[in-house]
């Protein structure tokens, strides 16, 4: 997949979401991200990719739902079509997923209950 129709998948996915973020591998256990709502999402990209990096996949935080005091988002982790069948992607995906879980729960943002991939 060509990094203009990466970015556009990112674009397209953006409204279903809260935070969409594109993970860029650098390095083993190093991701980077592109961000649905960055200004120069593409240009970061390529830069990204010029140092080496391998776009893998998608994570996304869903709209929060529920009653005011029970209110949920979700987190939901796709890989791009030629990593579908990567387990390795899956799970790793799967892994920055639960980091972004517990970052935001630390913050104080509230409770994020894992979704559907």
């Amino acid at each position: 997949m060509m990094l203009q129709e990466i970015v556009a998948e990112l674009d397209s996915q953006a409204a279903r979401f809260q935070l969409l973020a594109l993970a860029v591998e650098l390095e083993a256990k190093n991701p980077q991200f592109v961000f649905a709502h960055d200004q120069d999402r593409l240009e970061k990209l390529q830069g990204l990719v010029a140092l080496g990096g391998t776009a893998i996949g998608f994570i996304g935080l869903t709209q929060a739902t529920g009653r005011k005091r029970k209110r949920r988002s979700r987190v939901a982790a796709w890989a791009l079509e030629e990593f579908a069948g990567e387990e390795w992607v899956q799970d790793h995906l799967q892994e920055l997923a639960g980091a972004l879980t517990r970052t935001l729960e630390q913050l104080g943002v509230g409770r994020v209950l894992k979704g559907q991939n």
